[in-house]
């Protein structure tokens, strides 16, 4: 068993284990993952918790279980191993040709796993790096995993040489010249674009970014000099129209299917009825009108914010701010200060939201409904800075829940006769990935409880027990929740949840008491971001954040507040992808599944009837599939269905 010890030094004092694991150690996540699942994170000998807070002078360990090898294979012979260097940490081996590296299903005979296996039984082939079967020459191959991953990191440094020598038959013409020639044999290429016909390949692209040489140097010592690009994105489609529909390797009908095939779907929409919604909609507006005029005691242009202005700042004399150029400030952030200061605030933010409704989305979907009665958005891949899908034109992503009316809307979106729509939401994804990338565990815990996480938290915040939370307390723990993942202020929080400020610090400071891993998550991504000038998600998606060195106060909050948000909210976009990937690749199997929109977490499909047991099956199949092997909470998606969009039950 392999150990690796630190002692802690005092400028080190007050981090946690799993810091200084992962920086003064040098551990992988995936390596400390599995050290602290198997309790071999040790303090001064006791097991300890990956967020317990370290002393200077303890003596941290990292003991590495060594996981059963394979047993060798005694079918085939194994020759000797000729290891020209060795220590506690690796060695370096001799490889001869041909010979391939490592053993798999289909290289099952002699390999240099198979003969290190033979010399040393029990023990596990980590190697480092690898040559192919018919190069000869030095591996460097690690004892154990700590060491496979240090190793590996330093390949991608300049600490790292690689030196060839090869050996030519006759004397080349030319010193130098071009080899033009395919890297995948004709076999191969044919076998991706009968994939690409079939629908099975996801993606089509290159890793070509038509850059100069000059442009790919400036980045030598700072690759955030290089230019920005998206490989393959603008010449994707000329691509494959080229070299696969000229050539007829594909079809072009099956070329715009790969593209845009959610785009070309469409949603179902209930003209009649949106027509009467929209009604229903008018006749509230008047109703909030006349009350409007009669708080006001005259008629006057609700929809000016000069003549609103007038009315309730020198009228009624309400609370005001600073007054500009074009008249008093009416916009939603003023009024809702005033909400409960005089009825007809109140009633303006009724006819406005209304308001609203009835000109975005009744009257726009109904400019925007095709001849066969469908709404159809286009989606955007590389547009949001987290990496979500966004929808424009329109944009049916926004459409409104929070109040009955406005949820009302969503009836509107129905499925054909016959068939029943299904969507498929990962439950509360944003918050599950916090309590893992925080590494809070009693967060952690909550989650694997299967108990409702808002009622957990809303029972340790106010200091009961859960089956005495009330549905107000879990309202105002739900609000915590998630607007601690957008970083959310005191100032905020009160105003969502209708509470004094010094209410809504006094709940962010019990939700930080129980929650102490993601009080100290905040405190350090926002230093790392600082330091890096970026922030990734779990899968190494980066997002610049130069607002963090702004002279401007309001613009280094907001990069604070995306230093937050984004590990968080980008990994959820990611897995989303992932999951919708899996999804594309199985629909030739299932011709009668038609996918129609992505909302942020939820992905709605449209299907016959009769085959609901079998689509939501196959839906939460891939989209319950772990993104990441040592995920601390299962991610979790669940499934409701219905006639349409409003009305829909959960799967029994």
């Amino acid at each position: 068993m392999k150990t690796l010890r630190h002692t802690i030094a005092p400028e080190e004092e007050g981090r946690m284990v799993k810091q200084i694991a992962r920086g003064a150690m040098g551990a992988s996540h995936r390596l400390f993952s599995q050290v602290k699942f198997a309790g071999g994170v040790l303090l001064d000998g006791e097991r300890a918790l990956a967020n317990a807070r370290v002393r200077a002078g303890q003596v941290l360990e990292l003991r590495l279980a060594e996981e059963a090898a394979p047993e060798a294979d005694a079918t085939h012979p194994a020759g000797a191993v000729n290891i020209v260097y060795e220590d506690e940490d690796l060695f370096v081996v001799d490889k001869c040709a041909p010979l391939p590296c490592q053993s798999s299903a289909r290289q099952t005979g002699d390999t240099l796993e198979a003969r290190m296996r033979a010399q040393m039984p029990g023990w596990t082939f980590r190697p480092v790096n690898r040559l192919d079967k018919g190069t000869s020459g030095l591996m460097v191959v690690a004892r154990h995993a700590h060491a496979q991953d240090a190793l590996q990191r330093d390949l991608h440094t300049d600490d790292f040489v690689r030196e060839y020598l090869a050996v030519v038959e006759g004397a080349p013409q030319a010193e130098e010249g071009w080899i033009d020639a395919p890297i995948r044999k004709a076999a191969d290429r044919k076998t991706l674009w009968q994939a690409i016909r079939r629908g099975e390949v996801q993606t089509v692209s290159t890793d070509h970014c038509s850059f100069t040489t000059a442009q790919k140097l400036a980045g030598k010592d700072d690759f955030t000099a290089i230019p920005g690009g998206l490989p393959g994105v603008e010449t994707r489609g000329e691509l494959i129209y080229t070299f696969g529909v000229t050539t007829r390797k594909i079809s072009l009908a099956a070329m715009c299917r790969v593209l845009a095939e959610m785009e070309t779907a469409g949603f179902l929409v209930d003209r009649k009825a949106l027509a009467e919604y929209g009604q229903t909609l008018q006749g509230v507006m008047d109703e909030t009108e006349q009350a409007i005029y009669a708080a006001a005691g005259e008629t006057f242009n609700i929809n000016s914010p000069k003549q609103l202005g007038v009315i309730l700042f020198e009228k009624l004399g309400l609370p005001h701010g600073k007054k500009t150029k074009t008249g008093w400030s009416t916009n939603a952030d003023v009024l809702e200060k005033l909400r409960y200061d005089a009825p007809i605030v109140a009633d303006v933010l009724r006819y406005r939201q209304y308001a609203k409704l009835k000109s975005t989305y009744v009257d726009g979907l109904m400019k925007v409904t095709e001849p066969d009665g469908r709404v159809r958005t286009s989606f955007q891949m590389t547009v949001t800075a987290t990496g979500r899908l966004s929808s424009t034109e329109p944009n049916l992503q926004n459409i409104p829940t929070r109040t009955e009316l406005g949820s009302q809307l969503r009836r509107m979106f129905t499925a054909p006769e016959g068939c029943v729509l299904v969507d498929a939401d990962y439950s509360q994804i944003e918050l599950r990935l916090l309590a893992h990338i925080a590494g809070d565990t009693e967060m952690q815990a909550a989650f694997r409880s299967g108990a409702d996480f808002h009622t957990v938290t809303a029972s340790r915040v106010f200091h009961v027990e859960p089956q005495e939370v009330t549905p107000e307390m879990r309202r105002r723990a739900k609000a915590v929740n998630f607007g601690i993942v957008y970083g959310i202020s005191a100032f905020s929080l009160a105003q969502d949840i209708g509470v004094s400020v010094a209410e809504a610090k006094a709940y962010m400071e019990r939700y930080f008491e129980t929650y102490q891993g993601v009080r100290q998550y905040m405190t350090d991504v926002v230093a790392k971001a600082e330091q890096d000038g970026y922030v990734q998600t779990l899968m190494h998606r980066r997002r610049a954040l130069p607002e963090l060195k702004s002279s401007n106060f309001n613009m280094r909050e907001f990069g604070k507040r995306v230093a937050l948000n984004m590990p968080v909210q980008g990994t959820a976009a990611d897995i989303l992808k992932l999951a919708l990937g899996r999804l594309i690749a199985g629909l030739p199997d299932r011709p009668w599944l038609r996918p129609l929109l992505q909302i942020h977490d939820e992905l709605v499909f449209e299907l016959p009837e009769e085959k609901l047991p079998e689509a939501v099956a196959f839906i939460q199949a891939c989209m319950d599939a772990q993104p990441f092997p040592e995920m601390d909470v299962p991610i979790v998606a669940e499934a409701a269905y219905g006639p349409n969009f409003g009305h829909m039950k959960e799967m029994e």
